[in-house]
C-alpha cells in the first residue's frame, strides 16, 4: 500500500434467533499511514438484559464467501458463524468515489456458535470498503436498514443513495433511497 493511502473494510453480520435474541458481529481492517490493524466484535442483545459485547484486536481472517455460504471464525472470541443465503448476493456497488458496498447474504439461515451457546435464526451479511477517509465524504449521518422474511426467500435492504457525496447527509436534507431486494436494486 502506498504511503498515506487509506483502506478500511467493515463486515457486518447479524443473526436474529427464534427467541428474539440478536447477535451482531463486526470484522474490520484499517490500513493508513503505515498502520495495519484488525478489530472484531460480537454483541448479544436479549430483551430485558444489557447487551453483552466482546471484542479483540488480535488479527483474524475476514469472513469467507461462496455462493452458498458466508463463514467466519474467531478463536479469540470463541465464535463461529455460518450463513446459508436464501437469495443471491448483491454484487459490489460503488456508492461514491472510493466507497464500495456489497451484500453477501441479504437473507440467510444463520448459525452462530458463541462459546457453549448456539444461536439459530435469520441472518444478514454485508461488506463496505472505503478507499477514502470517512471524514472526507461529507457525511454527517448514515441511515440503513434491512428486512428478511422468516423463510429467508425474500429480503429488502435500504440505504441512502450516495451519488453526490458533497450533498449527502446535510441536516434536514432527504435524498432518494436505494432499495435492494436481494434480486435487483430498485428506486422507490
Amino acid at each position: 500500500m502506498a504511503p498515506g493511502s487509506f483502506a478500511f473494510s467493515k463486515w457486518y453480520i447479524d443473526c436474529l434467533d427464534r427467541d428474539g435474541r440478536l447477535v451482531i458481529l463486526y470484522w474490520t481492517s484499517l490500513e493508513w499511514k503505515g498502520v495495519r490493524l484488525t478489530w472484531h466484535s460480537v454483541s448479544v442483545h436479549a430483551a430485558g438484559a444489557p447487551a453483552k459485547t466482546t471484542s479483540s484486536v488480535v488479527a483474524t481472517a475476514p469472513p469467507s464467501c461462496t455462493p452458498s455460504s458466508v463463514t467466519w471464525e474467531s478463536t479469540r472470541l470463541r465464535c463461529a458463524v455460518t450463513l446459508s443465503p436464501g437469495v443471491r448476493a448483491i454484487p459490489p456497488q460503488q456508492l461514491a468515489d472510493g466507497v464500495t458496498w456489497s451484500c453477501a447474504a441479504p437473507a440467510a439461515r444463520a448459525v452462530v456458535k458463541l462459546g457453549d451457546t448456539t444461536f439459530t435464526g435469520t441472518g444478514y451479511a454485508e461488506l463496505i470498503q472505503l478507499r477514502v477517509p470517512p471524514w472526507k465524504l461529507g457525511i454527517s449521518a448514515l441511515r440503513w436498514g434491512r428486512w428478511i422474511s422468516d423463510d429467508v426467500s425474500r429480503s429488502m435492504v435500504w440505504r441512502p443513495a450516495m451519488q453526490d457525496a458533497q450533498h449527502f447527509g446535510r441536516p434536514g436534507e432527504f435524498l432518494p433511497e436505494r432499495w435492494s431486494t436481494g434480486h435487483d436494486a430498485v428506486q422507490p
